[in-house]
């Protein structure tokens, strides 16, 4: 129910021109690194992308044109935001575990055009135009180290080796520090292929409370196309036979709108970002630029992780490295594995297993035991030992949230129900103080298994 549903109409096109892309236009962008954390991926991003390999030869580079060459309009609904980072992820060739709010939020914020750093739990649709050409990609080889012309910029080899190949105290933030620098400066990803061709993509959000159908954002992005009044001019699927009554239903939506164009010849291109000059010639048009005026139209990407983990033997300095590189992306930042504490108890926390090496490190994010785990957290009524009570800053109780449309075991302090029974003992009944009242010794159960989903091994 939740993933995207996406309705295609392939269109028979014929290319125009001969003329043809120089190879370093085409190619400057493989091999090279993005922190995806940090950029739309719906747009362009050259700026941000940083050179980790001293130039890459001709020989690594792959162009398949077969079953790449076509053009295609369709819609793409999203009903919530789990469904865009699943599209979006997929598409760029992301890990399930990378299909998250946390890589992908700056993307979807652009779209919807939010103002706020925060998961936006939002439905929409996007109408897509793609005309593709060639699909580039970097041989699998030159990017995993099996090709020894192809090596690492000695400034990145350096940077790297500065890391520290032991993380004393992973639940802390600062222990990470020199990684979230590497990351800032070097990214997490490389860019292992594109498309090229050119593509126009309208996108239309609401917060997912608006309850708006599938067909209502159909509409919706017929009408932002070209006007209320032309929505049904559109030569698209699902634009061609609009009611009077879905009509006059879209002009009472509230709803963002946004546009991203790739490719074409400058002035098609402007004259589709606004309203008032777009039309279906002009589509066709960008659709015939796709040989002449030809851009990066989609990216997939290769881990920063798995690359080094590749040219580096195992148990090696710069092997761990690796290891613990894609522990901190994937595991602290993407899952989402802050350090939390409450009444001197660690929530939550991110450790190693207790099957870690240091040549091999493995962490795992952990939940306090649910129960009392300090004495004046454990309240009893009535004579000792009838009915006991775990409440206050170090009771332990688990809930599941939603985080980028995936629910997520976390554990937080109960300080305000009484909850029966949890981590009392019947030994040594005391007295406490006159803000705690009576109160029963806890069992200090300690932090849970996190293989019990109470939490996530990476």
């Amino acid at each position: 129910m939740f993933g995207p549903l996406v309705l295609f109409i392939f269109l028979t096109v014929t290319f125009r021109g001969s003329c043809e892309v120089p190879p370093s236009a085409e190619t400057v962008e493989l091999g090279k690194a993005v922190n995806l954390r940090g950029v739309n991926l719906l747009d362009d991003f050259q700026q941000r992308e940083r050179a980790i390999f001293e130039s890459l030869p001709s020989k690594c580079f792959l162009s398949e044109t077969k079953n790449i060459q076509s053009s295609r309009k369709f819609f793409e609904y999203y009903a919530n935001s789990k469904s865009f980072y699943k599209s979006l992820g997929t598409q760029s060739g992301l890990s399930v575990s990378l299909q998250s709010s946390y890589t992908l939020s700056a993307t979807l914020n652009v779209a919807t055009k939010s103002t706020s750093s925060k998961e936006s739990k939002v439905s929409g649709m996007s109408l897509n135009v793609l005309a593709s050409t060639k699909k580039i990609l970097v041989r699998k080889g030159c990017l995993l180290g099996d090709e020894s012309s192809v090596t690492l910029k000695e400034e990145f080899v350096r940077k790297l080796e500065q890391l520290p190949v032991t993380i004393k105290k992973p639940w802390l933030e600062n222990a990470w520090q020199p990684y979230r620098t590497f990351i800032r400066n070097y990214g997490s990803h490389v860019v292992s292929s594109v498309t090229r061709g050119t593509s126009f993509k309208l996108m239309t959000f609401a917060a997912s409370s608006k309850s708006y159908s599938e067909r209502d954002f159909q509409v919706k992005a017929c009408a932002a196309f070209a006007g209320p009044t032309a929505a049904g001019k559109l030569d698209v699927a699902g634009c061609t036979e609009i009611t009077s009554e879905e009509k006059s239903r879209e002009s009472q939506m509230s709803t963002s709108i946004k546009v991203f164009i790739r490719g074409g010849d400058p002035q098609t291109s402007n004259k589709l970002l606004h309203q008032n000059t777009r039309s279906n010639e002009l589509i066709s048009q960008l659709m015939n630029d796709a040989t002449d005026y030809a851009a990066s139209i989609e990216h997939t990407f290769t881990s920063m992780w798995d690359i080094l983990r590749s040219r580096y033997d195992i148990g090696s300095p710069n092997h761990v490295r690796a290891i613990n590189l894609e522990n901190y992306f994937i595991g602290y930042l993407s899952y989402g594995c802050r350090l939390v504490e409450s009444g001197g108890v660690k929530l939550q926390k991110f450790d190693r297993t207790e099957g870690s090496t240091e040549n091999s490190p493995r962490f795992e994010c952990s939940l306090a035991k649910e129960g009392c785990h300090g004495e004046d957290d454990c309240h009893y009524k009535g004579y000792p030992g009838i009915w006991c009570s775990c409440r206050g800053s170090s009771c332990v109780r688990y809930k599941s949230v939603e985080q980028g449309g995936v629910r997520k075991q976390t554990a937080y302090a109960n300080n305000k129900e009484d909850w029966a029974w949890q981590g009392c003992d019947w030994d040594a009944a005391v007295q406490g103080t006159p803000n705690h009242g009576a109160h029963l010794k806890a069992k200090d159960p300690g932090q849970s298994d996190p293989t019990e989903m109470k939490g996530k091994k990476i």
